[in-house]
C-alpha cells in the first residue's frame, strides 16, 4: 500500500496492517485484505451488511493465522469502528442486518 493523503478529518492511528503482516498471509486471505482495506478507506459510510459479508468472508478463511491477522485488522480499523461501538467489531457485525 502507498502512502495517501488522508482528509483532515481521518483519524491520525494507522490505517491497514504493516507490511510484514501483509506478506505473511496467503493470497486468498490477501485478496480478501485488499478489498476491506479499499472498502473501509474510500467508502464515504461504510454499510452494516458489507462488513458483515466481509466478517463472514474472513470466518470462512481455510487458515487459522490469517484469521487471526484478518479479525485483528477487523477490530482495529477506524472506518468500522466507529465511536461508542461496545465490544469489538468482529463480534458486532456478526448478525445480519
Amino acid at each position: 500500500m502507498m502512502n495517501e493523503t488522508l482528509p483532515n478529518f481521518w483519524p491520525k492511528e494507522q490505517i491497514g496492517l504493516p507490511l510484514e503482516l501483509i506478506m505473511n498471509l496467503n493470497a486468498e486471505a490477501r485478496a480478501l485484505y485488499d478489498k476491506i482495506y479499499d472498502y473501509c478507506t474510500y467508502a464515504a459510510d461504510p454499510q452494516y451488511q458489507t462488513l458483515h459479508r466481509f466478517r463472514n468472508q474472513i470466518n470462512r478463511l481455510a487458515d487459522a493465522g490469517d484469521r487471526d491477522i484478518l479479525i485483528g485488522y477487523f477490530n482495529q480499523d477506524p472506518a468500522i469502528r466507529f465511536h461508542g461501538m461496545h465490544g469489538e467489531p468482529f463480534e458486532y457485525y456478526a448478525e445480519p442486518y
